[in-house]
């Protein structure tokens, strides 16, 4: 539950020093305001993305799928009901089916992991947001309170500017660490969807419809009735 509150800590956050920077009127304070909006995220979105790759596919038990298909290869092979190029053919593909399985898991595994490290990270920005603006909301307080007394007003706008400098070099610094964060986990699932996608089309050209004959054209196969699975021959 922690991690569902987290975009409202972000939003509340940026309104707040917006709102903070406008009060004290200088460039630095609207800078950081704006450098806080691109750590605006939903953690708990990410959480929940994370569980959803771990779960999904768990009404197909992988493992009991790879092992079903080494069992159909040998037992096909046992019983001599392919032989040659058409075992071969089969067993070429049943293999590749069975790695891409293994890689399947892991690809999901790391896909999940990626996201949790990123959620993770941005749960503990939603904190350091809240910091930056009540640091802000509190300067922007002191100008304020400080207008109708001169002194002070110079005492608050000499401590203001070598504040604003420090919190704008961290904000800068914890931004660009999200960025390139956010770009890693980008890149790592956009590496395996493009995986799925492959995988999806393995046996793309497999194509088998109730008491019809199974299509194999795709891979350059044909199905004989009386051979079984052959290359195709082209007349």
């Amino acid at each position: 539950m922690e991690y569902e509150v987290d975009v409202w800590k972000y939003t509340g956050a940026v309104a707040t020093t917006a709102a903070a920077a406008l009060i004290l009127k200088r460039r630095k304070a609207l800078a950081i305001a704006a450098a806080l909006g691109l750590m605006v995220s939903n953690p708990g979105s990410m959480k929940k993305c994370a569980q959803e790759w771990r779960e999904s596919g768990t009404e197909v038990n992988l493992a009991s799928l790879r092992d079903e298909i080494t069992r159909l290869k040998n037992q096909i092979k046992a019983d001599k009901h392919w032989e040659g190029e058409a075992y071969e053919a089969f067993s070429i593909v049943a293999d590749a089916f069975i790695a891409a399985l293994d890689e399947n898991q892991k690809c999901r595994k790391g896909a999940a992991d990626t996201l949790d490290q990123t959620a993770l990270a941005y749960h503990a920005g939603a904190d350091f947001a809240v910091v930056v603006a009540a640091a802000m909301s509190a300067m922007a307080t002191a100008y304020v309170i400080s207008a109708p007394f001169p002194q002070l007003r110079t005492a608050v706008n000499l401590m203001i500017n070598p504040v604003l400098d420090r919190i704008d070099t961290v904000v800068k610094a914890v931004v660009k660490r999200k960025m390139t964060l956010v770009g890693g986990a980008g890149a790592i699932l956009a590496v395996v969807n493009g995986f799925q996608y492959d995988q999806k089309h393995l046996f793309m050209g497999m194509k088998a419809l109730p008491e019809k004959e199974p299509d194999f054209t795709q891979t350059g196969l044909q199905y004989d009735k009386k051979f079984g699975l052959r290359k195709k021959v082209i007349a």
